[in-house]
């Protein structure tokens, strides 16, 4: 252990991102087959299990975490055991020429008054995703199958 000026139960060094626990973040779990990714505004503390991106675009990024091509294609290049960290994620290239506006709205009406997802709006954010690459009707049936 190095010397500081903490107290015993303090934690040994500072870090620069404490503050981005307050911001609106989205949080993911490290491990599992689904990103599974949230949007949370208020202030919220994790273990090191799970992840935080602030930033801009949260809800386009939330939305293109969450879609069926990212779970299908890009995810199975992570360690779904305990890979899906900042090395994995600085490997992703992101589509950046997007209306999000049409992301944010959806993401809005994402959700019923009980919290669950409207598959409706769900298959439209895919649809936006399946634009951003120009699929065509066969890769959007491979990536439809579950």
């Amino acid at each position: 252990r190095k010397k500081t000026s903490n107290k015993w139960f303090e934690t040994q060094d500072s870090i620069s991102y404490w503050d981005d626990f307050s911001k609106p973040k989205i949080l993911y779990r490290e491990i599992g087959y689904q990103m599974d990714a949230c949007l949370i505004s208020e202030e919220m503390y994790t273990n090191n299990k799970c992840y935080l991106i602030t930033g801009e675009s949260l809800k386009y990024l939330v939305c293109y975490l969450n879609s069926k091509l990212f779970n299908k294609i890009v995810l199975k290049n992570a360690n779904l055991t305990g890979g899906k960290g900042v090395d994995f994620m600085n490997t992703i290239k992101i589509p950046k020429q997007v209306d999000i506006d049409k992301f944010n709205k959806l993401f809005d009406n994402l959700f019923d008054d009980a919290g669950a997802i409207i598959p409706e709006i769900d298959a439209k954010i895919d649809s936006l995703i399946y634009e951003l690459y120009d699929l065509t009707m066969e890769e959007i049936s491979y990536l439809e199958l579950s």
